[in-house]
């Protein structure tokens, strides 16, 4: 059984019911996570691996990062990176996999790509705590997301306040 964002029935058509609207409309769910688990119940009736996965979080970044737990983001991938291709072809956008980070230092370095971090603080504020990731000025053109997106990735899928800071 495909374990995705929406229910079944709105998976197998192309409209949503009120529960799922509810949810997209609160954003507890977001339209790439809809498309997304759409094309992946769409594809899981020909890979049977693609039957029992997961996702966790789809975020849009200039392509599609799919992030998901280890053992389906090997599924989501495939062998030779086949269900990937496949996904890429069906929604018609480059679609990334992720594998759920296993850090927070790792999803970021996951986001921000090959970009050298100069420390990752905590504040203490009165609304609690806020981590800080510093990154050199030098480097801010390599870093691909924007920093509100990225702030609003860590926050969906860690819980924790970040701000991206360029000194």
């Amino acid at each position: 059984m495909v374990t995705l964002k929406i229910c079944q029935i709105c998976l197998e058509s192309n409209t949503l019911c009120e529960q799922c609207k509810e949810k997209l409309r609160k954003g507890i769910i977001n339209q790439e996570e809809v498309d997304v688990s759409r094309a992946i119940h769409s594809l899981a009736k020909a890979n049977p691996e693609l039957k029992d996965v997961d996702i966790d979080y789809v975020a849009d970044v200039g392509k599609l990062l799919v992030f998901a737990p280890p053992e389906h983001a090997k599924k989501l991938i495939g062998p030779g990176g086949r269900n990937v291709k496949a996904l890429n072809d069906k929604i018609g956008r480059f679609v990334r996999i992720v594998p759920r980070p296993r850090s927070d230092k790792y999803l970021i370095k996951e986001l921000l790509g090959n970009v050298p971090l100069m420390g990752i603080d905590v504040l203490y504020t009165e609304s609690g705590q806020v981590f800080q990731v510093r990154v050199s000025k030098d480097h801010a053109s390599r870093i691909r997301i924007k920093p509100k997106k990225f702030e609003e990735i860590m926050k969906k899928l860690t819980g924790k306040t970040v701000e991206l800071v360029f000194e």
